[in-house]
């Protein structure tokens, strides 16, 4: 008999066997990631919306992309081994302290433009912001053991005033003003925001946009980048990565127009 004969009607033991061969065979199998012919969903395909994040990863690993992104696995954690604030807490901690300082500012009627600076008062009032979200993540027990979180938080608090620098030159440069922070597209009620292909494909993107900025009619998103998976580098500072122009419907006069489209700056 022969082991097809011998295994019949072994459903687990079948797909074995078929596992074996397709990696013995000289052909690319769906045992060797060969997913083409299984209606794979791409992220321009109709009624995909996907993240900018997760475009540029299927554009730089497919294989990542599927595992991730469609799979839904994950590395597993070691919560007991928590040393140093994860790149990922760190990220979150400075994007909330971030929106947070900007919305009063914005509140206050203080945000600078052109080629106003930000006052030493202001200043003062980051680090407060920046102390006040540092203690909420704290009492989570997410920023690790106390002395090298302090390094970290000093850290973190020191960049963020470089990044404050950093705008006062680009806004004397381009005479921009920030008009958003933490901008919702494509989440829950939000709409999403439309990018048309070469081909007449379109892909729908949702996130956040960490920073829009207004320079005369164009508006220009900020993406701030703070951290990656390896040790955790404070960067956000010379990282501004990408800028795009949105298309905005109706006149601009309503308090949070939603984007409906989108073009790359010049």
């Amino acid at each position: 008999m022969t082991v097809d004969e011998v295994l019949a009607g072994d459903e687990v033991a079948g797909r074995a066997m078929a596992m074996i061969r397709g990696w013995a065979s000289d052909g690319l199998t769906r045992y060797d990631g060969d997913v083409s012919r299984h209606g794979i969903p791409g992220p321009a395909d109709a009624g995909q919306v996907v993240s900018p994040t997760a475009l540029e990863e299927w554009a730089r690993c497919p294989h990542a992309y599927f595992v991730r992104r469609l799979l839904r696995v994950e590395p597993p954690g070691t919560p007991e081994e928590l040393i140093k604030i994860s790149p990922l807490e760190a990220g979150s901690l400075i994007h909330e302290v971030l929106d947070r300082f900007f919305t009063e500012q914005s509140l206050a009627g203080a945000v600078p433009g052109g080629g106003q600076r930000w006052s030493d008062a202001q200043r003062g009032e980051l680090e407060r912001v920046v102390l006040e979200v540092a203690a909420e993540f704290e009492s989570r027990g997410v920023t690790g053991h106390p002395l090298l979180w302090r390094q970290e938080r000093d850290r973190i608090a020191v960049d963020l005033q470089l990044l404050l620098d950093d705008d006062e030159r680009l806004r004397g440069q381009s005479g921009r003003v920030q008009v958003e922070s933490e901008l919702t597209f494509g989440i829950r009620e939000h709409a999403a925001v439309r990018v048309g292909l070469p081909d007449s494909r379109e892909i729908w993107f949702r996130g956040n946009a960490d920073r829009v900025d207004r320079a005369g009619s164009a508006l220009v998103v900020v993406d701030y980048k703070t951290g990656s998976a390896g040790p955790f580098k404070m960067d956000i500072h010379t990282k501004i990565r990408r800028r795009f122009c949105f298309d905005f419907e109706g006149s601009g006069t309503e308090t949070r127009p939603l984007p409906r489209s989108v073009r790359p700056a010049r």
